[in-house]
């Protein structure tokens, strides 16, 4: 989430949401003009937003930390367990919530690796001429260039699914000629060795250690070996494949 003041006579700001899709490339999700960074506007923003996508417990908000977006984010959204504890923690000691506020919240939510605000800036970036038209216009513009692309995106995407299945495949057999022990810990959890490092695989929660299995959503190179010593196909593992079906 960011915004970025327009530059015409009509002193708005535009601002937008985005995130980043299974490639990598920038996905902007809603956009709109309101009049100030102030309370009042991020919460409608926001409120939008709800309404659009509704509520996900693997969402996280990242921004520039901008107060009214805070202030915007705990009223729209329900208060999580996470908040709770946070206030306990305040409560015993202040420097240790800051801490975390300092750092970031270590929370247990797939991000993409996306700790900063800069796929938003990489969108203003784009815009610094357009930001000088008209509203009407500039909003004009914003859509064709969001149009183009996730249009150039679809196009790519319809090929990096497989793409990446058979990609992880080849290096699964590569490990399978090296002779990678299969270790089972209990029913579902795995470990294998690959050039010396060991990774710890859970067929349940579709994890693995190396974090490819879960970002990805696509089955890693070590649980495919594991799969494959269990005689599973492993595209059902797919967060994609089981879309489809």
């Amino acid at each position: 989430m960011d915004g970025s003041h327009l530059k015409t006579t009509y002193n708005g700001t535009f601002v937008s949401a985005s995130t980043l899709d299974g490639a990598g490339n920038i996905l902007p999700l809603a956009y709109g003009v309101i009049d100030s960074k102030n309370d009042k506007s991020w919460t409608w923003f926001f409120e939008q937003f709800k309404q659009a996508y509704g509520i996900s417990d693997n969402m996280c908000v990242v921004s520039d930390r901008h107060e009214s977006i805070i202030k915007a984010v705990s009223r729209v959204y329900p208060t999580d367990e996470l908040d709770k504890q946070m206030d306990k923690i305040e409560n015993v000691d202040t420097r240790v919530k800051e801490y975390f506020e300092l750092v970031g919240r270590d929370l247990p939510v797939n991000r993409g690796w996306t700790m900063t605000s800069n796929i938003a800036e990489c969108i203003n970036e784009k815009l610094v001429a357009a930001r000088e038209l008209h509203v009407y216009n500039f909003l004009e513009e914003v859509r064709k260039m969001f149009g183009r692309w996730n249009c150039t995106n679809r196009r790519n995407g319809t090929y990096t699914f497989q793409q990446l299945l058979s990609i992880n495949e080849c290096k699964s057999l590569c490990m399978m000629f090296i002779i990678v022990l299969v270790e089972v810990s209990i029913e579902y959890v795995y470990t294998t060795n690959d050039e010396a490092r060991r990774f710890i695989i859970d067929l349940k929660k579709k994890t693995c250690s190396c974090r490819m299995f879960q970002m990805d959503e696509i089955t890693c190179p070590h649980a495919w070996v594991v799969l494959k010593s269990k005689n599973i196909v492993p595209d059902e593992y797919c967060q994609t494949f089981s879309n489809r079906r």
